[in-house]
């Protein structure tokens, strides 16, 4: 099993957690004040979807910060472990992107700092991408280890369903 260091935790709960806050904040700045019922309706299911999304993330950062081993994945080859490589320097990068626009926020209102300004606005879905490729490649590592660990054996079908199953694949 490939533990995951603390590091790599961090940053992955900064991602997670930095994809959170501007959920919860469009949504509730989509309220509306005064309105019709079907606006109202709307606001509210959409509120309510966002709500859902938020609490199933900060349990999520729950669990990375509270059981260990959440975010190990078994040593993978090939496609899962390039993906979980490319992941981890996205989260890794995702999360110097985010902390630096938080720390250079203030400054980046200026006429002269409008590049960096956009840089980092761009820069700042590295992380989400990190978080889905790093999850995919884990996803694909346990099902590399599934498939290892299933010989032929456990692959044949029961003598009482020979020949009446769609698992028997011996030609007739």
């Amino acid at each position: 099993m490939k533990r995951a260091t603390f590091l790599l935790k961090l940053c992955y709960c900064l991602n997670l957690f930095g994809l959170l806050v501007p959920l919860a904040l469009a949504r509730l700045g989509s309220l509306p004040v005064f309105g019709d019922a079907t606006t109202a309706a709307a606001a509210l299911f959409s509120g309510l979807i966002a709500l859902v999304l938020v609490l199933a993330g900060l349990y999520r950062i729950g669990l990375v910060v509270r059981t260990p081993g959440t975010l190990d994945a078994w040593p993978a080859v090939g496609l899962a472990d390039a993906l979980q490589r490319v992941g981890s320097a996205g989260l890794h990068a995702g999360a110097v992107v985010g902390l630096a626009s938080l720390v250079a926020g203030p400054w980046l209102h200026a006429a002269d700092a409008l590049l960096a300004a956009q840089v980092l606005a761009m820069a700042g879905g590295i992380g989400l991408i990190g978080l889905v490729l790093f999850e995919f490649g884990r996803l694909m590592s346990f099902e590399q280890r599934a498939r290892d660990e299933l010989s032929p054996q456990r692959l044949r079908p029961s003598p009482a369903i020979e020949g009446h199953s769609s698992l028997d694949r011996r030609k007739h």
